[in-house]
């Protein structure tokens, strides 16, 4: 369990970075998808099968990367703010993968997926900004920071 714990903290700037970049990816894919099927509706019959595993796997990816960034970070800065951020994005997004569809039609799934997201990458840059401005040892000591 510390092996884990080091290994955490070691890649703290790196799971912010990743989580963000993985949120991003589902904003893109929710914008550029209806305006895909517009454009080509064709390939709604081939793809649309295997979106439900796209979502999954998204969802996995942000799950494991918000986890990772935030647990390590509140163990640094124990700040809220970002761990509620992320919690309030995180719950939008399982919402809408699995729930928004079915509850409030098609339309709501990628607007509701949107807004997760857009909490989760908030999120992720205040917990990159807290642990970098903390005191201690294990915090983000990047050079190269692309959140200033």
């Amino acid at each position: 369990m510390k092996k884990i714990k080091e290994r955490l903290h070691k890649h703290r700037a790196l799971w912010d970075r990743l989580g963000v970049f993985v949120s991003g990816l589902c904003i893109i894919h929710c914008l550029s998808l209806p305006i895909l099927l517009a454009f080509f509706p064709q390939i709604k019959k081939k793809f649309f099968p295997k979106e439900d595993f796209t979502h999954m796997i998204l969802l996995a990816f942000i799950l494991g990367f918000a986890g990772a960034a935030f647990l390590s970070g509140y163990h640094v800065h124990g700040e809220k703010k970002p761990v509620i951020f992320m919690s309030i994005g995180v719950l939008i997004v399982i919402f809408a993968t699995y729930f928004a569809h079915n509850l409030l039609g098609h339309y709501w799934e990628p607007v509701l997926a949107i807004i997760g997201s857009l909490f989760l990458i908030y999120a992720h840059i205040l917990n990159h900004k807290h642990c970098k401005i903390c005191n201690h040892d294990s915090c983000h000591s990047s050079k190269n920071n692309s959140f200033n």
